[in-house]
This record gives C-alpha cells, structure tokens and sequence, in this order.
C-alpha cells in the first residue's frame, strides 16, 4: 500500500489562489458541441430562413465544423437541456413552502396559460420553447 502524501497548508493556499484566479478567466476554447450551445439562439434564427446545410456552410466557413446532421442532432439536444433546465427550476420553485394561490399562478405562467405574462418576476424567467419541427432538412 502506498503512503498519502501530505500537502502543506501554504501548498493548499498557492492552489486555491491559482484556481480561483482561473476561476474569473472566461472559457478560450470551445467543443464543436459547446460552440453549437453558444451559438443556440443565433443558429435558430438563421434557420428561420435558411437550412440546415446552409447555416453548417456558413460555420464551417468561420472554422466551426460540422455537418448539417450534426447541427440538428446537437440543436435538438441543447433544446432538451433547456426544457430540463426549465422543468428543474419550475420544480424548485414549487417546493418552497408558497400559498396555493401563489404555486397556481407561477404554474400558469411557466405552462404557458393565457394568463398575462407580465405577472412574472425578475427572477422567474421563462425560456421561449423552440421546435425545429417546422424545418426541414436539405441534404
């Protein structure tokens, strides 16, 4: 059995430093899949009027690569993530302890009811639900 090695506690503060120092340092490199997120709402905009084909022409003209079927695939996925996301923060809110009337009201405006969206806070914030279903593919 091998011996634990022992750190001292000015060793142990050198690193908190250097890590929270990296820690405010932004992200300088991105996975294909990272770039895609990033680039969510601007990629759905564009397919709003063009294809798939050519909004993964246009990314691999500026160095990112990908294939329109990729595209698709990682889109479809980001949008899961956030409705995951959208459904985890609903079920947060829900389990503080609120009067009824209060849970029923943010359940409304989170469901999409007809009730006016403005009753929303600054912290409550709905995310638009985007479906690809509409556009098509051209291969």
């Amino acid at each position: 059995m091998m011996a634990e090695k022992l750190y001292s506690a000015d060793q142990v503060e050198h690193c908190l430093s250097g890590l929270t120092e990296l820690a405010k340092q932004p992200r300088t490199t991105f996975t294909t899949f990272a770039a895609t997120a990033a680039l969510y709402d601007t990629i759905v905009a564009a397919l709003e009027h063009h294809t798939y084909e050519e909004v993964a022409k246009q990314l691999n003209g500026d160095g990112i690569e990908i294939t329109a079927g990729t595209l698709k695939q990682y889109l479809r996925r980001i949008q899961k993530q956030r409705q995951a996301n959208v459904k985890q923060t609903s079920t947060k809110r829900k389990s503080r302890s609120k009067k009824p009337s209060e849970q029923a009201g943010q359940a409304n405006s989170i469901t999409g009811s007809s009730m006016d969206q403005s009753h929303t806070t600054s912290q409550e914030k709905v995310l638009p639900e985007v479906n690809l279903d509409h556009i098509r593919v051209a291969y």
